[in-house]
């Protein structure tokens, strides 16, 4: 029997949400930076740092939750809300500038054509008017008024040749936001118009693409979808380790007349140990060494930190599982 010493690794659809988010987020400062066209260096830094704090705060709010620290997490959640209050306008306001342009655009263009047709349609009534005249006042060839009523008559033709010649080549109307006319064609029954609609499109884009950034970071960082792996090791430490539990403390301290051993003793000891196939933990050393659990604990380390074994983790277990070079044997 042995016990399975487990290590987390990133999947491969983690480090997709991850390059994902990257890239999403990218995407949300380029925004930023289009709505603060003009303005000074500090107010752009000030739209990348939030947008950048603000993908990775609420993993930071789930992690101090997650300990407890409840304080922390509402002080985050209070920092959080504040910032997306900050960044969530100038998302909207260079996509619902996009939008309100064109709408703007094809109003404009409308009303030219309009004017220009209201214009025509004067011009030629005015013309129809000289027409009269001449037809009036130039019975006779040399009757008086005739040279003039001709001349009034090529002015007014020439009026209207121009007033067709600029509709002919005004530009075609520019496209509206036909989405949104489309929507409020199909949702009339619900009373929403088209300006609600593109108004409501850009809230839901700015804050979906918020959204779209945390889930993807919460996605990429959780040891919930990690791939589990490992090596089974043996499991006599826990019997050894169990008993001594349940027969004394493990922070009574060593017994009474009784000297603990030195740390080459030590060293022996986990080099015959690993030899043998028995990876033992912190409790069990302790209970063999004659010391109290957190002296064992930081006799564990400390050999860790200089080099002279290894440790794995199983579980909340802390497991010696080998030795980084040659000891000398104790007589």
């Amino acid at each position: 029997m042995g016990i399975a010493i487990m290590r987390l690794s990133i999947t491969t659809w983690q480090r997709f949400a991850i390059a994902l988010a990257v890239v999403t987020l990218g995407l949300q400062v380029t925004i930023g930076l289009e709505h603060l066209e003009g303005a000074s260096l500090a107010t752009k830094a000030s739209i990348v740092l939030v947008m950048v704090s603000l993908a990775i705060l609420p993993k930071l709010i789930e992690v101090a939750a997650g300990a407890r620290m409840y304080g922390l997490s509402a002080v985050l959640l209070i920092a959080f809300a504040a910032w997306l209050a900050y960044s969530l306008p100038a998302t909207v306001g260079r996509t619902g500038e996009v939008k309100e342009l064109k709408v703007a655009e094809v109003k404009a263009s409308g009303e030219g054509r309009k004017l220009l047709t209201l214009e025509l349609e004067r011009a030629q009534a005015r013309l129809a008017m000289a027409e009269s005249d001449v037809k009036r006042l130039c019975k006779n060839q040399y009757s008086d008024g005739c040279t003039s009523a001709r001349l009034v008559e090529r002015e007014r033709q020439a009026r209207i040749d121009q007033l067709l010649a600029e509709l002919v080549d005004r530009k075609a109307a520019p496209v509206g936001d036909v989405a949104s006319d489309l929507l409020a064609w199909a949702m009339s029954s619900l009373g929403l118009t088209a300006d609600a609609i593109r108004k409501g499109s850009v809230l839901a884009f700015a804050f979906g693409l918020d959204v779209l950034i945390w889930a993807l970071v919460w996605f990429g960082t959780t040891d919930r979808l990690r791939k589990r792996s490992g090596e089974r090791l043996d499991e006599g430490y826990v019997g050894a380790a169990s008993a001594a539990a349940s027969s004394s403390s493990p922070d009574d301290g060593p017994p009474r007349g009784k000297r603990p051993p030195s740390d080459t003793e030590r060293l022996e000891d986990i080099r015959q140990e690993v030899s043998a196939g028995r990876h033992h933990g912190v409790v069990e050393y302790g209970v063999r060494w004659g010391l109290s659990k957190s002296e064992a604990s930081k006799t564990i380390s400390s050999l860790e930190e200089r080099g002279e074994i290894t440790c794995t983790r199983a579980g909340h277990h802390k497991l010696v599982s080998g030795i980084k070079r040659a000891l000398v044997r104790v007589a």
